[in-house]
């Protein structure tokens, strides 16, 4: 993502509306399929209250929410969280807010500062991140696991992959 990005910026052609347009084309349609056919599974093997809690977990993972609701709901490695169908969505959703946040950071980045010096502001931010989730992984690991500020370094890493060498 971030070699699009920075790639739209060197040829002065970046539009984050287009950068999400492209992230939910490649996203959406295989999140869909994928969860109507887990409703249909659902509906034919679950119990009625258990098949209304799996809409509400396939309605939050459809707007990219449902790590704010499995954090809400259980911590990772509780009994309830094991039987959870699209507990794998809550990743799915860290990735789509960091990649609502990402480029419009970027963007303004860009309007303040050189592109070396936002590589370097992304490479120390990487590393802060990481060093924020180790603290916080210790202190509340449900948090650290289920919420963007402790997993974004995560994915900056992937970025820097794309920047380095400086």
């Amino acid at each position: 993502m971030t070699g699009i990005i920075f790639r739209g910026f060197e040829r002065d052609n970046f539009s984050v509306v287009k950068f999400y347009i492209a992230r939910a084309n490649r996203i959406v349609p295989a999140l869909g399929v994928f969860c109507l056919t887990i409703l249909i599974f659902g509906f034919f093997f679950l119990t009625p209250i258990e098949f209304k809690a799996l809409g509400k977990d396939v309605g939050s993972s459809m707007v990219f929410f449902s790590n704010f609701v499995y954090w809400n709901d259980s911590g990772y490695i509780d009994e309830k969280s094991r039987a959870n169908w699209l507990l794998h969505t809550c990743s799915l959703s860290v990735e789509w807010q960091f990649y609502l946040l990402y480029p419009l950071v970027l963007v303004i980045m860009k309007s303040l500062m050189s592109s070396k010096l936002i590589k370097l502001t992304l490479f120390f931010g990487t590393v802060l991140g990481f060093i924020f989730c180790i603290i916080v992984s210790y202190k509340w690991a449900s948090s650290a696991y289920y919420l963007l500020p402790a997993r974004a370094w995560e994915m900056m890493m992937g970025g820097l992959a794309f920047l380095l060498p400086f």
